[in-house]
């Protein structure tokens, strides 16, 4: 399945804050309060996930916001296996 997925921020720099994430799927709408919770979808999930601007932004936001090694190892295989 293919999915829609943007994230809402404070701003466009590292220290900016993470407001939520919105997934649409064919099912409806996703919608999550914090980044734990999205990359928590993202990393049990196996759907091709599209965004505008998701490689440079996006994962790379929810990326600097992941504390464990293996956590980010899994994000950044998802971004480049399965984000278009």
């Amino acid at each position: 399945m293919v999915v829609f997925f943007d994230i809402e921020t404070t701003g466009l720099v590292a220290s900016s804050k993470f407001v939520c994430a919105v997934i649409l799927t064919d099912g409806g709408v996703l919608s999550f309060a914090t980044a734990d919770e999205v990359i928590e979808w993202i990393l049990t999930s196996d759907e091709t996930i599209v965004s505008w601007n998701g490689l440079a932004f996006d994962f790379k936001f929810l990326f600097d916001r992941c504390q464990c090694e293996q956590t980010k190892a899994r994000l950044a295989f998802a971004a480049v296996n399965r984000h278009v």
